[in-house]
């Protein structure tokens, strides 16, 4: 990962950390949840961007909050339910997670497929898949 890419991602999950701060709570998933950002779905980020319009937080570009929420769901530091994570799509959760949540995981399904399946788009679709189901599954582990 770039240093942009650090800095943009960084950036987004502090302001979305610093946003959450003002909700009940003693963890930041307690401080998600209360934020109804869950229930919010794809309007979870205008409704954020609405919250921040302020300046509270200093200047915030709006693609900067997605991509410091894959930082915080990738870190584990957040867990969105499956309906949220249903309304994404991220060019990156297929990667990052890969690379930082299971890489192990990740290795032993590449040793088991077959490599010529692995690389094409079918390969790529059914990673970002169980990438998802990582982190869902990290959603339902609390309940």
């Amino acid at each position: 990962m770039n240093r942009h890419t650090r800095y943009i991602r960084g950036h987004g999950a502090q302001t979305i950390l610093c946003w959450l701060e003002e909700f009940p709570g003693d963890t930041w998933q307690q401080r998600w949840r209360n934020s109804g950002s869950d229930d919010q779905r794809r309007a979870w980020l205008d409704h954020l961007m609405e919250a921040i319009s302020d300046g509270r937080y200093g200047r915030v570009d709006r693609p900067e909050l997605p991509s410091g929420a894959l930082a915080l769901v990738c870190a584990d530091v957040i867990r969105p339910s499956l309906e949220w994570l249903m309304t994404r799509q991220s060019l990156n959760l297929r990667q990052v997670v890969t690379e930082r949540r299971d890489p192990d995981g990740f290795a032993a399904l590449a040793a088991l497929a077959a490599p010529e399946m692995w690389s094409t788009n079918l390969g790529f679709n059914a990673r970002y898949q169980i990438a998802m189901l990582v982190v869902a599954a990290a959603h339902h582990q609390l309940r």
